[in-house]
């Protein structure tokens, strides 16, 4: 599975600091799948990991302990970046992948 994402939050994955992401609804990722990052501005930028395990809940399960994973300090600053991406309320599904 190919994930593209933000340059900002690439170097994060790529640093270390990001464990995990979401995308909106409900996604068929499977536990030990291959999954590629490529960065949306430099499709040269790409990072090889593996899916470590998968979460579908709400947006509103959705907890600091997946902020933190997800490379933010906290699940304020979670949703509002996911809000510059996508349109969700507090009833929309996510799919949270870990990856190694």
């Amino acid at each position: 599975m190919e994930l593209k994402i933000r340059h900002a939050l690439f170097t994060k994955i790529a640093n270390g600091e990001k464990k995990s992401t979401s995308r909106l609804g409900e996604r068929n990722v499977k536990i030990g799948e291959a999954l590629v990052f490529r960065a949306t501005d430099d499709e040269n930028l790409v990072y090889n990991t593996t899916v470590d395990s998968v979460k579908v809940c709400k947006f509103s399960d959705i907890t600091s302990e997946d902020a933190n994973l997800e490379g933010y300090s906290s699940l304020e600053e979670m949703t509002d970046s996911l809000k510059a991406v996508y349109d969700f309320d507090e009833n929309s599904m996510f799919t949270l992948i870990r990856f190694k």
